[in-house]
């Protein structure tokens, strides 16, 4: 038996009726009808008496083609004979499958300024169902895309109908269906073109030259400025980088590659440099490749600053004796201050330390130390004072030197014996010239003016009993 079923008969349909005859009498002519071989699923059934084959569950062709059933007929005879018929059923298609994407959403590119008809992407839907109906036309439904790209019906190749610019419009969407024909079946994905940019214009400065002005005594790292090129791309091809060219990298300023900003990046004298010139250049990312660039000048004014003044010696050294009166000059110490504004190049001197007892004193004006107190070598031989000019300036400034006075001795001071008492010995009847002590003296002044001494004798009703070596103080 060979039946052909469509893959959508309903399940209960009968498909075909198998016969057998029996010429015996009674039960031994009576047959049955089972299926005994090929229903592995129990798709089918047959009935037992009259032999019609059912449908007992749904059919798919895209899954199983063909069926082989084996139909036995059996006798109710007591010793049963039964004969065999292969039943072939056989399942022809309808479209019953929709053509489905493997994605959802697909993304493509292209780059700005191609031509049109420059191919974008390939979408591919596939139908599982047979070949006559597994046909597939694709089209553009909708999205902002859909009246600047086209798609080929047959293969779903995706093709631009226009030139693009990625300053205008960055991306695209396209509805693409996938149909077969003279069917309700479809599927749907949705594809997003992105236009890629091209570096196509070149930084350039708003300006050719820019004017900023800065302190001298302007901290590392203080910005001084913000200069700016503009380049039409959009995107990272848009995006300027800003560096300093040649000589213009030592010359105290700095800039950030990404925001043009300018800042100080070493100490600033306007009394050796009151203005610089820097170039710069802008570029974009990536190597320089030719006229891609633009250059301008920075001018900066270097202003003044309140620089400390400072001393025409770092250390002044002097020797003063301690018998000079009070008021007495002992030595002019002079600083200059090279600041242009009045305010910031008027300065005073004053003594900062060092200043023991308060010995000295200081014009303010014209830097001449003098003398306050009648010196005394014997309780301070020597003065280190620290001397400042303090400039007018706010905050002020102040420069410092060093003043080192030395005071000498005069012979300010008689000796005095020590012990200022002595007792001698002598045992009677003793030789002339017997030593009998040896006296001690002691002078605070500094040779030639305190020891050596010389001795003598100057009164007492016994002194012509003894006599004084005058060098030794021997008695």
């Amino acid at each position: 038996y060979q039946v052909i079923v469509p893959e959508n008969e309903p399940i209960g349909s009968t498909i075909v009726t198998v016969a057998a005859a029996d010429s015996d009498e009674g039960p031994n002519g009576m047959v049955r009808f089972s299926i005994s071989g090929g229903n592995v699923n129990k798709e089918f059934q047959v009935h037992p008496v009259t032999g019609a084959v059912t449908i007992l569950k749904p059919l798919d062709y895209d899954t199983i083609h063909e069926y082989k059933l084996n139909i036995t007929a059996t006798d109710l005879g007591f010793k049963s004979h039964h004969t065999k018929a292969m039943l072939t059923v056989i399942l022809t298609d309808i479209n019953d499958n929709a053509p489905t994407f493997n994605q959802s959403t697909y993304q493509a590119f292209i780059a700005e300024n191609s031509p049109p008809k420059t191919f974008v992407y390939n979408v591919s839907a596939q139908d599982i169902d047979s070949p006559k109906n597994a046909i597939i036309q694709y089209s553009i439904v909708g999205g902002s895309g859909k009246d600047v790209f086209t798609i080929e019906m047959k293969t779903g190749a995706i093709y631009s109908k226009a030139k693009f610019d990625f300053e205008e419009r960055s991306s695209y969407t396209l509805d693409i269906l996938a149909v077969n024909p003279d069917s309700p079946m479809y599927g749907s994905t949705k594809v997003i073109v992105y236009i890629t940019g091209v570096n196509e214009y070149y930084p350039h400065f708003v300006q050719p030259v820019f004017h900023f002005d800065v302190s001298e005594s302007a901290e590392v790292g203080t910005s001084v400025g913000m200069i700016q090129a503009t380049d039409q791309d959009a995107g990272d091809d848009g995006k300027v980088y800003y560096l300093l060219v040649g000589s213009s990298n030592d010359r105290g300023f700095s800039i950030s590659p990404e925001s043009g900003i300018i800042s100080v990046s070493r100490r600033l004298d306007r009394e050796t440099q009151n203005r610089v010139v820097l170039t710069v250049m802008a570029k974009n990312s990536g190597g320089i490749r030719g006229n891609d660039t633009d250059e301008a000048q920075i001018i900066i004014s270097i202003q003044d600053g309140n620089d400390p003044p400072e001393f025409v010696e770092e250390m002044y050294d002097v020797e003063i004796s301690e018998g000079v009166s009070i008021g007495t000059k002992v030595i002019s110490v002079q600083a200059m201050d090279k600041d242009v504004r009045p305010q910031n190049n008027q300065f005073s001197y004053s003594i900062i330390s060092g200043n023991k007892g308060k010995a000295f004193k200081v014009d303010p004006q014209t830097g001449m130390i003098e003398t306050t107190l009648q010196l005394d070598r014997e309780s301070t031989s020597y003065y280190k004072l620290i001397l400042g000019a303090i400039d007018t300036g706010s905050p002020p400034e102040t420069g410092t030197t060093e003043v080192r006075i030395t005071v000498m001795d005069v012979n300010d001071n008689g000796p005095i014996f020590d012990p200022p008492n002595v007792v001698g010995y002598v045992t009677e009847n003793e030789p002339s010239n017997t030593s009998v002590m040896k006296l001690s003296a002691k002078d605070p002044d500094l040779p030639p003016n305190g020891a050596p001494f010389t001795y003598r004798l100057v009164g007492g009703k016994h002194r012509d009993l003894v006599m004084i070596e005058p060098n030794s103080g021997i008695v």
